[in-house]
């Protein structure tokens, strides 16, 4: 045994005790816990049914004779896979019948529990010569519990909010140049650490569960499975000696015959990033090339990965013939449908060519495509779309599924997941078009907003998020409509008067900002705006919400009329609440309309009434925030900053007089009050609006 692996607990325990038969033997098992161990039993239950299935997973027996629990308050890690006695954190494990109820608390625990098991066989029995590895140990157990929950309890971990969320923050993270790879960021000097934790990074460990699950749906469940079976039962080779996570790769790819293996963990854990992989459709030939997906495209080196292509036929089958992209490009002697299905592979996927959308739109229409397959080709176009590595195809290509999806496609839970994500980068693409082109496209109204309008339920709002989601949307896209103002104020009234419960949280935003925007007079915005100072009244009438969260709504779309008036009420309100945090969200409607004309006016604009109200109060503001020592002063430059941005943002089509206002007030009040870094900010943020408006004009 591996000495770190050795631990004991002394104490005055309540316990329970049953016995768990395994393939070769019964074993006793042992729950302690200094209080509460009846709400211990489904923990312990967890425990008896999971560890068979682990071992039989593995293809390798249990190695000890015995499994002792124990449940402690206080742990500075959540637990601890000592060798035979695992300890947890006993809030963990110790669920009320409350908690019972909740199907993702009893998810986490199933997980919990099945990975801290399976570091009985990987990291115990097998174990590593270097913390430096620690990142492979933890990603293995994590991976391997959620995979054996996803086959026997069909928990589809890999397809959840959860996962995707992880996947994306790693593909971000991995986006950034400046991001080591595995084994430059996992190298220290063991006399630093002053904890286990220290010696894991969070990204790391991510990026290994994702690159494990890729490299075992690559190889193959049935031959991974046998080849890890046999390398534990290699009991000389494995368990006499401390090895590298390397070894068992070679040692799989000597049991299969294939090179690949080792070369595909050296290579993802080697080089730093991930690839995108661009896919082209000519002449009945599929081109695929990789590069490496970077935020800030430079001169790094650009080393080609080995890609698991995961690609899906036309016919919706699974392409068994194409398994790996090693080189920069590869030419496949026919169509794909779309590769990285199920998004089994930790990579960005760019389709470049009309016909890859054509495919996709009829695959959407003819149900060839899951679910998760759906959201990952949206996910990666809102990943894309406004970067440097954007083309036009991909906008012609968003518009295109989206139109597809509107016209005559069932909206099933198949499509919803991947329709919100489709319809938010579209608004991006509409922001861009109002802040260079100063209006958007009917076609989007016409094509895609009105018919979906047409095709969603309005009456009964006891729908799933993803459907209340993309009704949002719609109706925040349609807000003109005298339609949408129909069903907009009979939800009002819901919000107002009840009955409880009768307004999902997900639609108040769109119907307030329905609701602002026909506004006409000051009788109309007091009803919103008394919403903004105090929504307890009305809280139970809404579902899934807090009176906090229906005020910020408020706030935010408090001023989308572009009757002058009721954007004065609302700048003036900003100004008297100046020193209140996130005050400046009220300018979100205004930001909106910037290029708005005001109503009944032709030659004055939404933005040169925010123009001449920040202009004017500027120099009030200003010297004040710049005072120290007092918190109202120092909340007035926070909230001076955010204003500023604002404003700011109305203008990026005229840079020169933001130009001329920053270097002017920075003459006065000094480079302190950050005008410069704003603006600086602004025009980072905005670069991808521009980008998108490049592409639409196909530059």
């Amino acid at each position: 045994m591996n000495p770190s692996f050795f631990g004991f607990c002394i104490g005055d325990l309540q316990f329970l005790k049953s016995e768990i038969k395994l393939n070769s033997k019964t074993i006793p098992l042992q729950l302690f816990a200094p209080q509460g161990i009846a709400h211990a039993a489904y923990s312990f239950d967890t425990i008896i049914e999971t560890l068979p299935l682990v071992e039989k997973k593995i293809g390798f027996d249990y190695p000890l004779d015995k499994l002792d629990v124990v449940l402690l308050p206080f742990l500075s890690d959540m637990a601890m896979e000592n060798w035979g006695l695992l300890t947890f954190q006993m809030n963990h494990l110790l669920l009320s019948p409350q908690a019972l109820a909740d199907p993702s608390v009893t998810q986490q625990v199933r997980q919990l529990i099945g990975h801290e098991l399976c570091h009985q066989w990987m990291g115990n029995y097998i174990s590593f010569d270097s913390w430096e590895y620690l990142w492979f140990n933890e990603s293995f157990a994590t991976w391997f519990a959620c995979d054996l929950f996803n086959d026997y309890d069909k928990d589809n971990y890999w397809g959840s909010d959860n996962y995707f969320l992880q996947m994306e923050n790693t593909i971000s993270t991995e986006a950034d140049k400046s991001t080591k790879s595995i084994v430059q960021g996992s190298s220290f000097d063991p006399a630093t650490l002053n904890a286990t934790s220290d010696a894991l990074s969070q990204h790391h460990y991510n990026k290994g569960i994702s690159l494990l699950r890729s490299l075992y749906e690559s190889i193959g469940k049935e031959h991974f499975s046998k080849a890890l079976s046999q390398i534990f039962n290699e009991t000389n080779s494995f368990h006499a000696k401390s090895v590298k996570p390397i070894d068992i790769f070679k040692r799989m790819g000597e049991i299969l015959n294939s090179e690949n293996i080792p070369n595909f963990f050296s290579s993802w854990t080697r080089t730093p990033g991930i690839p995108i992989v661009s896919v082209s459709i000519n002449d009945e030939q599929t081109t695929l090339e990789q590069h490496r997906f970077i935020t800030e495209k430079s001169d790094i080196e650009d080393v080609p990965y080995h890609v698991p292509i995961f690609g899906l036929l036309p016919s919706g089958e699974k392409d068994e013939k194409n398994d790996l992209l090693t080189d920069r490009t590869l030419k496949l002697p026919g169509p794909e449908l779309i590769i990285n299905s199920g998004a089994k592979g930790l990579y960005r996927v760019s389709y470049e060519s009309e016909q890859c959308y054509q495919l996709i739109g009829n695959a959407i229409k003819t149900h060839k495509l899951s679910e998760i397959d759906i959201f990952k080709i949206f996910v990666d176009l809102h990943a894309i779309i406004g970067t440097d590595y954007q083309k036009t195809s991909h906008i012609n290509g968003l518009i295109t599924l989206l139109k597809y999806i509107s016209s005559d496609i069932e909206l099933d839970q198949n499509i919803l997941r991947g329709l919100s994500v489709g319809l938010d980068t579209l608004q991006t693409i509409e922001s861009a078009l109002r802040t260079y082109k100063h209006a958007s496209d009917d076609s989007f109204t016409t094509e895609i907003y009105m018919p979906l309008w047409k095709r969603l339920s309005w009456n009964e709002l006891s729908l799933p998020p993803y459907q209340l989601q993309v009704m949002s949307k719609v109706m925040f896209a349609l807000k003109k409509q005298d339609t949408t103002l129909t069903v907009a104020n009979q939800l009002m009234k819901k919000i107002m008067s009840g009955p409880n419960g009768s307004v999902p949280l997900e639609l108040c935003g769109s119907v307030f900002s329905t609701v602002s925007c026909h506004q006409k007079s000051v009788k109309q915005w007091k009803k919103l705006y008394e919403l903004v100072k105090s929504s307890k009244g009305i809280e139970t009438h809404i579902n899934g919400g807090t009176s906090t969260d229906i005020q910020n709504l408020a706030l935010e779309n408090l001023a989308f009329s572009t009757n002058e008036e009721l954007i004065g009420k609302t700048l003036n309100f900003v100004k008297t609440n100046i020193t209140s945090t996130s005050v400046e969200n009220a300018l979100f409607g205004l930001n909106f309309n910037f290029h708005e004309p005001l109503d009944g006016k032709t030659n004055k604009l939404v933005r040169d009434v925010c123009w001449d109200w920040f202009s004017l109060n500027f120099d009030q503001w200003a010297p004040k925030s710049l005072r120290e020592g007092v918190e109202s002063h120092v909340r007035m430059k926070k909230t001076l900053v955010h204003i500023s941005f604002v404003i700011f943002q109305m203008w990026m089509d005229q840079p020169e007089k933001i130009d001329e206002f920053v270097v002017k007030k920075t003459a006065m009040y000094g480079k302190i009050i950050g005008l410069d870094q704003v603006w600086n900010s602004v025009k980072s943020s905005e670069k991808a609006k521009m980008n998108i408006y490049k592409g639409i004009l196909g530059f």
